[in-house]
């Protein structure tokens, strides 16, 4: 069951027992931790709550739904990326024609991705790159087998 309908019927409950908007949030925030609704919300529920309102559904809204988070994009983002980790959000969202922010959602909520410091992650190197590292851990793996004393010169 949706975590966000679940919170609207407590809220309801909340009202009942004569609770304000921020007791309310706080016993939310106390039973669901970061998932709580955010504070414009459980005081919007709130007051909906109090001035009469029965249903805790969403209201329905007008216009098309989204139709850019399905099951053939987040396919063809996982490919995406599988292929090329170094490529950019909006080169992808811009191939999949979808927009940078739903682009993100599907990244971290159906692929289970989350953002790292790409300062740190080695962008591709080129094949000169690529050999001229493989030639120095070669030197440096010679030069430790033969000299035991190699490695306490390098840690000291």
């Amino acid at each position: 069951m949706d975590v966000r309908f679940v919170q609207r019927v407590n809220i309801k409950f909340c009202v009942k027992l004569v609770k304000t908007a921020t007791e309310t949030l706080q016993l939310l925030r106390d039973a669901y931790g970061n998932e709580t609704l955010s504070r414009t919300r459980v005081f919007g529920w709130h007051r909906r709550f109090f001035l009469g309102r029965v249903s805790v559904e969403d209201d329905a809204r007008l216009g098309r739904p989204s139709s850019s988070r399905n099951e053939d994009n987040v396919f063809r983002i996982r490919y995406m990326i599988r292929e090329d980790r170094t490529v950019k959000v909006r080169v992808l969202a811009d191939a999949v024609h979808i927009n940078k922010s739903t682009y993100r959602q599907i990244l971290r909520e159906d692929l289970g991705k989350r953002k790292i410091n790409v300062r740190l992650v080695p962008h591709a190197l080129t094949q000169d790159q690529k050999e001229l590292r493989a030639s120095i851990y070669t030197d440096l793996l010679h030069e430790a087998q033969n000299d035991a004393t190699f490695v306490n010169s390098i840690i000291a």
